[in-house]
């Protein structure tokens, strides 16, 4: 059963919402046998037109999927391919068909016209350069490749807030513009804010602090945040989307035990909802094991597997892939990293300063997640932000805020956009993206 089922039966009307509009009776998908010499109306767009002497045969597209329709007579317009069009016709069984089954159209209206030859067709089977799809960007979401990737990107993200939601975790919304660097970086967007300096955030971290330490205990978010890194590789991309995590009274350990059980249930409902979407990439979709391991044991054995690696050192992609190889899974939770090579808030152990309660999830050799327990207490916050060469003066307001009962608290993020490409098998993160923002890209 669907399991948004019982969700439809508390809206008023929910499943005829669900399906039909001023222009449609129904989805292609709920088309079937229980129509069989019926008169429906569809509406959709034209994916593929193939004449048969006086016969033409359509195959009509929607979001759900495709049907053959046929047509015994001419229409009075020409209809073009990636048009959009109504029609009225009756439902008969077609063992030839796609599904068994066609609609006879007894009557058919263009609703969107095709005013010029397009780039490229949606029903091709050649797949266009990345770029030429981009600027077309609307025309691509009709490929079958491209709606199967958006599809599974949006079930990743709803399942992320169903299992928070479930989890007594309450949603809240923190600002994109701020007033300082959330993150200490240099790698932000200046803005003119009313003739004030702002940015845009690189982070909701010092938000989803506030939030927890204000009493809300848990909470998640999914928002764009923004990173001036001027690399244009196949990873990066200068507008990305978090879904993130913070709860009070939480240690490293409670954080990665939500991480490790909301990781596997995005990836299994995932594997459930979207079948059809991974035939369509190609793909056998599999869920793995979550191991956890000490970056001081992953720089051991890595370096015993002839990897340059010393510890201090950030892990590079070649690293992490490896790390994946090694442990024989795809899923590697990284933790105990070195203090000095993660972030200013991140709490150091107490009888070893040197290393911090931080960690990462690997998956499928890339770096999707990471997370850490924090600093609530004031006088440390303010010696880590100095020992980078930082003002404490400019982080004040946050600092400040840990001086009312700060308890210890915990969280971490899941970036949506790797999160994709690496579900998806994808060689570059802006397929995974439906609108990228890089260095060259600001349209459409």
């Amino acid at each position: 059963m669907d399991r948004f089922e019982t969700v439809l039966e508390k809206i008023h009307d929910g499943k005829k919402l669900r399906d039909s509009t001023s222009h449609k009776q129904m989805k292609i998908k709920r088309v079937n046998e229980t129509q069989l010499d019926k008169e429906i109306v569809i509406s959709g767009w034209v994916y593929s037109i193939r004449d048969i002497g006086e016969l033409t045969f359509i195959t009509l597209k929607d979001n759900s999927g495709k049907i053959q329709v046929k047509l015994t007579k001419k229409p009075a317009q020409k209809i073009e391919k990636e048009s959009a069009i109504w029609l009225k016709g009756r439902v008969k069984k077609e063992p030839r068909a796609p599904g068994g089954l066609e609609i006879e159209a007894s009557e058919i209206k263009i609703l969107g016209k095709t005013y010029e030859v397009p780039p490229f067709y949606s029903g091709v089977k050649e797949e266009p350069g990345i770029n030429v799809r981009l600027d077309n960007r609307a025309l691509d979401l009709r490929r079958d490749k491209t709606h199967a990737i958006f599809k599974i990107r949006a079930t990743l993200q709803g399942t992320f807030r169903e299992a928070l939601m479930a989890l007594e975790f309450i949603e809240i919304n923190p600002s994109t513009i701020v007033g300082s660097a959330t993150e200490g970086g240099a790698q932000l967007f200046k803005i003119d804010y009313f003739d004030k300096p702002a940015f845009l955030a690189q982070s909701p971290q010092f938000y989803k602090q506030l939030a927890v330490i204000g009493g809300l205990e848990r909470v998640f978010i999914t928002t764009p945040v923004f990173r001036a890194e001027k690399h244009e590789g196949p990873f990066h991309i200068n507008e990305i989307l978090q879904m993130d995590i913070e709860m009070a009274f939480a240690t490293d350990e409670d954080a990665i035990a939500i991480l490790s059980s909301v990781f596997s249930y995005m990836l299994n409902q995932t594997k459930e909802s979207c079948a059809d979407e991974f035939k369509t990439l190609g793909i056998e979709f599999e869920v793995p094991q979550i191991k956890t391991i000490r970056y001081e044991d992953a720089v051991t054995l890595l370096g015993a597997n002839g990897e340059k690696i010393k510890f201090g050192e950030d892990l590079s992609k070649e690293h992490e892939a490896k790390l994946c190889e090694l442990t024989k899974t795809q899923a590697v939770i990284l933790r105990d990293y070195p203090t000095a090579v993660r972030a200013f808030y991140s709490m150091p152990y107490q009888d070893n300063p040197k290393v911090c309660k931080s960690y990462d999830l690997i998956y499928k050799g890339m770096e999707i997640c990471s997370g850490a327990q924090r600093i609530h207490i004031p006088e440390l916050l303010e010696k880590q932000i100095a020992a980078r060469d930082m003002d404490p003066k400019a982080f004040r307001s946050y600092i400040d805020a840990f001086k009312y009962g700060a308890p210890p608290h915990a969280g971490w993020s899941i970036g949506l956009d790797r999160l994709t490409m690496a579900v998806c098998g994808l060689n570059n993160i802006r397929e995974a993206v439906m609108f990228p923002r890089d260095k060259q890209r600001v349209k459409p």
